[in-house]
């Protein structure tokens, strides 16, 4: 249902606030600056292959520094002079899947820059080949499989999917464009913008199936998101459907907060397997009602 399609290439020029440093060598949004800044500097030549990020606070997979390193080091020494030389080092950073954008380069004497990086930030995963990667939230598939979803913070990476599908396959620069998969993911977005650090502890990890999202009705619960333990939440439809009548993710996970606050402090007249968080006062069931 939609495949994925590969990423569009995304302009050096739009400048947000950046995440990061990485100190590399690499083509200038102000290409006349960049030349300015070098012949005041006194060196021509720049080492594409000395790479190091500081990520800061900022949560980057370990292994994208030597992903980088890779990528450039086949690039070799490279004439700062030399404007296709550093639109190609451009080029290469931004065909990275981590990297969102690039800001302006900074001369480093005597033969490096730093270039200001704004990294994708995950917020979900999908299950691969033989493992799960990460997605950010305009739905591009990240480089860096792991044998399970990775912890950031309290909390863990959603895997999005249905249970017991075939994975996909995947591939890093990816950009999903199944619907059901993108439903999942703008719940596995919302989900990080309204749970506390402790509700999303006691959330654990989970799997979100928006599968039946647009299919939510009195008697069809749409999204699922399933909990460790047995859990289950009715979630309905995803945020970024904007139907008339839904209740807004604040108030849905305003509620799954309340339910985590009773797991969490062990009320056992409350050990509830399953919610539905669609109407005004949430709809609980226990696991003592199977007994």
């Amino acid at each position: 249902m939609g495949g994925t399609r590969r990423r569009r290439a995304r302009s050096a020029r739009s400048l947000v606030p950046w995440a990061l440093g990485v100190a590399l060598a690499v083509a200038s949004v102000s290409l006349a600056g960049l030349e300015r800044n070098v012949a005041e500097s006194g060196f021509r030549r720049i080492q594409a292959n000395r790479v190091s990020l500081d990520p800061g606070k900022t949560w980057v997979d370990p292994r994208w520094e030597g992903e980088l390193a890779v990528r450039l080091a086949v690039l070799g020494t490279v004439d700062a002079s030399d404007v296709g030389a550093r639109e190609a080092l451009l080029a290469e950073i931004l065909s990275l899947s981590f990297v969102a954008e690039l800001g302006e380069p900074r001369v480093l004497w005597p033969d490096g820059l730093s270039v200001p990086v704004r990294f994708q930030n995950p917020v979900a995963c999908v299950a691969a080949t033989t493992g799960y990667l990460a997605v950010a939230p305009d739905g591009t598939v990240l480089s860096g499989e792991r044998d399970a979803p990775p912890q950031i913070g309290t909390g863990w990476l959603p895997v999005i999917g249905s249970h017991g599908t075939e994975p996909r396959l995947f591939v890093p620069g990816d950009v999903i464009a199944d619907e059901a998969l993108l439903d999942a993911l703008d719940v596995a977005v919302s989900m990080w913008v309204y749970l506390s650090p402790p509700d999303l502890a006691t959330l654990g990890r989970v799997r979100i199936d928006a599968d039946s999202a647009r299919l939510t009705g009195p008697d069809e619960p749409g999204t699922r998101i399933h909990l460790e333990g047995g859990r289950t939440i009715g979630f309905g439809r995803a945020p970024r459907m904007g139907e008339p009548g839904s209740l807004p993710a604040a108030a849905k996970w305003a509620q799954v907060s309340r339910a985590l606050e009773l797991v969490r402090t062990g009320f056992e007249r409350a050990d509830w397997r399953w919610i539905d968080v669609r109407w005004d006062r949430a709809e609980m069931e226990l696991f003592a009602e199977e007994e």
